[in-house]
């Protein structure tokens, strides 16, 4: 499946009912502009020289040509920026999700637009190099050509609009997982900060409960260093005055005892 080529995919993914799928705008602009304008060259066929037509002909078809080479050069550096946000980590959690045909199936979307592209030039070529024919012409060729021709070339335009919203969704979904990504890390490190309170105090409940003589000096070199490292890693005088207060609030019995000695003396 992962050597499956990009034409197999749009095969599978049936992206191919893009073109005639009339449920969406590019496709009902496309139909009724192509049928416009292929009753308006018809009119113009049966009333003009065949001359003025050939020269017509040869001038658009080259270039739409020239401008479809180089639309066709702008999709492809347009896919290469979108592929290049979508960062490894971010595929592997669509896959964990199951999502990772959403993806596929905008970027399928540009190399569709790419095919049709692609046909329209080689249609103008070969129509370009028949305005040199010296056959007579057929209206019912000429009407299903200009037909085909110009509802590419209408969908083409209106398909890429369409793939500008697929982008967005694309770059909303990749915000999306950088803000779980994002929630997770802030919820690891709040339970960490939780672990380590809870566990400096069990430490603390299980060595300074004995309040004999030794560890009474054990503590007092405690909250010493203590107080030490909170006047040292503390810039802040307001922090500093409430780190202060919680450690003088746990140690209180410090004074006590230090009181009840004073007054054995």
């Amino acid at each position: 499946m992962n050597n499956e080529s990009s034409f197999s995919k749009v095969v599978r993914y049936k992206k191919y009912r893009d073109i005639y799928n009339t449920d969406t705008m590019e496709v009902r602009v496309s139909l009724i502009s192509s049928i416009i304008i292929t009753t308006l060259i018809i009119i113009v066929f049966n009333q003009a020289n065949i001359d003025n037509i050939n020269n017509l002909m040869r001038e658009m078809t080259k270039e739409i040509a020239i401008v479809l080479i180089g639309f066709l050069g702008f999709v492809i550096s347009g896919l290469a920026i979108l592929t290049s946000s979508i960062s490894n980590k971010f595929i592997n959690i669509l896959k964990r999700q199951d999502k990772i045909n959403i993806i596929e199936k905008i970027l399928l979307s540009f190399y569709f637009l790419g095919l049709i592209v692609g046909i329209d030039i080689i249609s103008s070529l070969i129509m370009y190099i028949t305005t040199y024919s010296t056959y007579p012409y057929n209206i019912l060729c000429i009407g299903i050509c200009t037909f085909l021709y110009t509802y590419t070339i209408v969908f083409i335009i209106f398909y890429s609009i369409a793939l500008i919203g697929n982008c967005i969704e694309i770059f909303k979904i990749i915000n999306t997982v950088d803000e779980d990504i994002d929630a997770s890390h802030e919820n690891i490190n709040d339970d960490r900060y939780l672990y380590m309170s809870f566990r400096m105090t069990a430490l603390e409940n299980v060595f300074f409960t004995n309040q004999s003589n030794d560890t009474l000096e054990k503590i007092k070199k405690y909250y010493e260093l203590m107080n030490k490292l909170i006047d040292e890693g503390c810039k802040d005088e307001i922090q500093k005055g409430r780190l202060k207060a919680i450690l003088k609030n746990k140690f209180n019995y410090l004074d006590k005892n230090s009181k009840l000695n004073d007054s054995k003396k």
